[in-house]
């Protein structure tokens, strides 16, 4: 029998199916319609954040803008940190319905607190140590002895662990936390607890390098941010719970999808801590890799992955060894409830529509099989050439290893960018590509592979040819849904163009600093505050000053005499205002010498055309204002003798020009011309 005469037969056992469904589903519709609840009024929520607003609590503004919560019947206010209160406490206290914790929120169930972890919106903890550039300092063992800014309590476990596996523990200083930049600039500590998303990019405007030491370096990997509501919420309002986390996992989904129209409506409404475009755009890309929502769902937790948090507060000693996390993660059960209902009241009829369809099915199944086969193998096929074709016309190189490290797959820009074939590259371990300077940096990062599921670095690669190849690497880590890693993958640019014009940039800026420092003036800019940022060696020894860092963000008016400072800052306001200035002041220098200055300022605008330094360049005129003041002296004493003559006397200039008058001249002059 031909295809075509399968299809009238086929047809009539599914036109019979589906009109039988139809017609006993009609009750079991309306009895579902019967238990369904419609919201006239909506519910007044509060949901505490863990800290000011920033783009951190991203989903949140968008699931509350974009009517998320509003379409779930939720009035939402959004309660911004005070600085004082912890969110579980302001949620135990009832002044809160949902709040924004870390993973602590685990102690806090342990101490008997009925909490409830609704999801955790970072899959890792952005929390670590950062340290400057300059300090050498490049993993945890390098703080042995140093100084180090932590919070107290249990907030910090998640380092506190880190130095104990490290073999660093209670062998470094414990500074409380200033929340303050300048501690880490100024040396008054080595290193500082920071969110990888925030501080770095606060260091990079100032002009410092800097690095971050992570946690998962030794396989302590907490949960981030995480959504969280009392036992008491869940049982008396089950509804509003499911609808308030449904609509916040909606909310994060649009964030990080349309993160630009976040950040406009962030610098808009929520911008307590004036954060810039350009701050809130690096924290969003930076989240991406702590939320991962590519790899999971946004919101996901596992059990393993919170008992693995327990086991490093227990290692820490914050919690006891038989501490339970019993009822710590949600387990939403309304929609279960309901589907077992349905089952319960109309199983014969369901258990019928079930005989029947399998009875259908069943030879529609296996007389299509085979060509469902033929299809799936095409399919697949055709999968293949279309990925094996992407995977070829990619941009970038993409370079692929297993568990061992051995290459197993690359791509035809990987083979350009190194010279070697594609079989060439297979079986090779990347260290069969470096020379020795650049083995350590793939060392490092390799050993990454097994604890981080994202890496970011640069370092050369040995050409074909003999020659090196500056690389920057994005490599990420693939693991099966037991989080086992089974490859990882890696997104390969050539830099070699942008390291020249790198090199290039840095050689011109070096120059410009030789001309600057070799310039016998003093040359240096403020910010709006009027604050040092920088200054060339004539202004650090005409100003008196140890070193650069004696003065870094010093007021320039509080070494100005008083009687200056007011005309110093209004120049400045003008100049401020795009006018250039010019002023003759006198200082007392940080050594305490007396100095008289000229300074002439200009405006320096940024990227935007916005005024937000000035330029000054000034000059030691003390020389200058005494040999003045000592031609006014002499020319006053001369003027005393001569007005002690009685009779007329003048001094004459070498150009015949009247240089002093005495009062008898003066006198005959004004009676010469009364007559």
């Amino acid at each position: 029998m031909s295809e075509c005469e399968h299809r009238p037969i086929y047809s009539k056992y599914l036109a019979l199916l589906i009109l039988f469904i139809s017609s006993i589903s009609i009750p079991l519709t309306s009895s579902a319609a019967l238990t369904t609840k419609t919201t006239t009024t909506k519910q007044r929520i509060n949901l505490q954040l863990k800290w000011k607003h920033a783009f951190q609590f991203a989903g949140y503004y968008a699931a509350l803008e974009k009517g998320f919560y509003q379409q779930a019947g939720l009035d939402v206010q959004i309660l911004e940190h005070n600085g004082i209160q912890a969110p579980v406490d302001v949620l135990m206290e009832g002044d809160a319905d949902f709040a924004i914790t870390g993973s602590d929120v685990l102690v806090s169930r342990t101490q008997g607190k009925p909490v409830v972890a609704l999801a955790a919106i970072f899959q890792h903890s952005p929390y670590a140590l950062i340290v400057l550039e300059s300090s050498k300092i490049t993993r945890f063992e390098d703080l042995k002895g140093k100084k180090i800014m932590l919070n107290n309590g249990y907030q910090d476990a998640i380092l506190n662990a880190s130095f104990k596996r490290a073999g660093i523990e209670k062998q470094y200083t414990q500074v409380e936390n200033s929340f303050n930049l300048n501690d880490l600039i100024t040396g008054k500590v080595d290193a500082f607890s920071a969110y990888v998303t925030d501080q770095g990019f606060r260091l990079k405007e100032r002009g410092y390098d800097y690095k971050y030491l992570l946690p998962t370096q030794f396989g302590v990997d907490f949960y981030g941010d995480v959504l969280t509501t009392s036992e008491a919420m869940i049982k008396e309002r089950p509804d509003i719970v499911e609808a308030f986390r449904e609509a916040s996992i909606k909310g994060w989904e649009y964030a990080l999808n349309h993160h630009e129209e976040i950040i406009k409506l962030i610098l808009e409404k929520y911008n307590t801590q004036e954060l810039t475009h350009r701050h809130l755009d690096y924290e969003a890309n930076a989240m991406r890799e702590f939320i991962q929502p590519l790899l999971v769902n946004i919101g996901y937790m596992h059990y393993e992955r919170w008992n693995h948090i327990k086991n490093i507060f227990i290692e820490t000693g914050i919690i006891q060894p038989d501490s339970s996390i019993k009822g710590l993660i949600y387990q939403s059960d309304h929609q279960h409830s309901e589907f077992y209902r349905i089952i319960k009241e109309n199983w014969p009829i369901l258990l019928l529509i079930l005989l029947l369809s399998i009875s259908l099915l069943f030879m529609l199944i296996i007389s299509h099989m085979r060509r469902a086969i033929d299809k799936k193998t095409i399919e697949i096929k055709s999968q293949e050439e279309n990925y094996k074709r992407i995977f070829n016309r990619a941009p970038l190189g993409i370079w692929v290893m297993n568990n061992e490290q051995s290459t197993i797959e690359v791509n035809q820009k990987m083979t350009e960018i190194l010279g070697y074939t594609e079989e060439e590259f297979l079986g090779k371990s990347p260290y069969e590509m470096v020379d020795e300077e650049n083995t350590q940096i793939i060392k490092t990062q390799l050993e990454r592979i097994p604890v981080t599921d994202h890496r970011y670095y640069e370092a050369a690669f040995k050409h074909k040819k003999g020659h090196n190849i500056p690389l920057r690497i994005n490599g990420m880590s693939l693991r099966n849904n037991a989080y086992d890693l089974i490859a990882s993958l890696a997104f390969v640019e050539d830099v070699s163009h942008e390291k020249q014009m790198r090199d290039q940039i840095e050689q011109s800026e070096l120059q410009l600093r030789t001309l600057i420092d070799a310039e016998p003036a003093c040359v240096n800019t403020f910010d709006r505050e009027l604050r040092f940022l920088t200054i060339n060696k004539s202004g650090l020894e005409m100003l008196g000053a140890d070193s650069f860092n004696s003065i870094i963000h010093a007021d320039i008016t509080q070494i100005i005499d008083e009687e200056y400072r007011q005309p110093f800052t209004d120049v400045a306001n003008r100049v401020l205002q795009g006018e250039n200035g010019k002023l003759i002041f006198k200082i007392t220098a940080f050594n305490g010498k007396k100095i008289w200055m000229e300074s002439h300022f200009v405006p320096l605008r940024d990227n935007s055309h916005k005024i937000n330094q000035i330029l000054a360049v000034t000059h030691d005129v003390t020389e200058r204002i005494k040999l003045e003041q000592e031609a006014y002296t002499e020319k006053a004493f001369l003027q005393s003798v001569i007005d002690g003559i009685s009779d007329s006397v003048m001094v004459i200039n070498v150009d015949y020009t009247v240089r002093l008058i005495n009062a008898a001249a003066s006198r005959n002059k004004v009676s010469s011309n009364s007559n």
